[in-house]
């Protein structure tokens, strides 16, 4: 007759005991009742015993397999293949928490170097350099899309060197391309800002900074200075105001000021062109010290017409009246404002309102 499993249990006799020697450090011996009932379980995950406690089982490492499985059962040697990954030499991988853990430099199939940890490659838990992953990641139709760029691309103004690593200040590393502008600036947008479309040019296409650093006329500080002021202050800036309006040769800032203090604002009168309602004192007689012979009151339109600042006469003109037709016909055959500002280029703000004639209203 086959015995039970109490009896076979009974007549095996108690399980090995750990001698003096082999005792580890801090180790205490459990109590009489919980030995009654304790037994060894080898299973897959390593051997474990355990103990009938008050509140139900209680799993502890055995001690003499721990330290047989750390002597024979974590051994390592190069060559050996898990998985993916082929053992290449024995080394020590800092945790997070500062331990120090016993680690294997491995290389995965797919090229790729990665440092794991000897207790994942033993359970099986690391099996690649996570390749794995994202192959099976990809046939459940969630995969992430790792994007490559590659010497020679070119996104909007920008034409890709090679890719870089930029690391923040807390150590974490980005993934960067090294890129030449067509103005012949370099920058190293991020490979997704380049992807999405963020990054186009190093800034060049926005036009000049709207700061500088430069002295202050007043003062002589350096300070960081819009482009379109003079002084780092507001008491500077009526320190220059004043010392331009004594001066001898009035600049013409200085002259709108006298015809706006002398005959009032320029929206008190007609404009001598078309009729309409004027909105600036355009110079008419530049010769003359005289406000009321060298100014006259103009509409904008009529005004930049007059100055010859309209179309290809501003001097800050990108187009000409021949390429504005050609933009809007190629907007006609389907391309993009962006793209069209690639081609042209100007912004894509600039190409709408030139197709949309909000600019270049006189060109047919």
């Amino acid at each position: 007759m086959v015995a039970g499993r109490a009896a076979r249990r009974r007549q095996a006799g108690p399980g090995p005991q750990l001698s003096g020697q082999f005792r580890p450090r801090g180790h205490q011996e459990p109590s009489a009742a919980i030995r009654i009932f304790s037994r060894f379980s080898h299973r897959a995950s390593g051997p474990r015993r355990i103990f009938l406690g008050r509140h139900g089982p209680v799993t502890r490492e055995c001690p003499l397999c721990e330290l047989w499985s750390g002597i024979m059962g974590l051994v390592i040697t190069a060559g050996k293949i898990y998985g993916r990954l082929t053992v290449l030499a024995e080394t020590r991988k800092a945790m997070p928490d500062g331990t120090v853990r016993r680690a294997a430099e491995c290389r995965c199939d797919c090229g790729t170097i990665t440092t794991v940890q000897v207790s994942d490659l033993k359970r099986d838990m690391t099996r690649s350099c996570g390749c794995l992953s994202r192959e099976k990641s990809a046939q459940r139709g969630r995969a992430r899309v790792r994007h490559v760029v590659r010497a020679g691309d070119r996104f909007g103004r920008l034409t890709v060197i090679r890719e870089v690593r930029l690391y923040t200040s807390d150590g974490k590393a980005t993934r960067s391309a090294l890129c030449c502008c067509d103005c012949g600036n370099r920058s190293t947008p991020a490979v997704s800002s380049l992807i999405l479309g963020d990054t186009r040019s190093c800034d060049c296409s926005r036009g000049r900074p709207k700061y500088k650093w430069k002295r202050c006329p007043a003062c002589g500080t350096l300070a960081r200075i819009r482009r379109d002021r003079r002084a780092c202050s507001r008491s500077c800036g009526y320190q220059l105001a004043r010392a331009a309006r004594q001066s001898a040769d009035p600049s013409a800032d200085v002259l709108h000021h006298r015809v706006k203090k002398t005959r009032g604002p320029a929206s008190n009168y007609a404009c001598v062109d078309c009729g309409g309602a004027a909105e600036d004192w355009s110079t008419a007689d530049s010769s003359s010290d005289d406000v009321w012979g060298r100014f006259q009151p103009r509409c904008r339109k009529c005004h930049r017409r007059y100055d010859g600042a309209v179309g290809e006469g501003h001097p800050k003109a990108k187009l000409t009246a021949e390429r504005v037709r050609e933009l809007r016909a190629r907007r006609a055959d389907g391309l993009t404002y962006r793209q069209l500002a690639d081609e042209f280029g100007i912004s894509d703000v600039s190409a709408y309102a030139a197709v949309n004639r909000r600019t270049w209203a006189h060109v047919a």
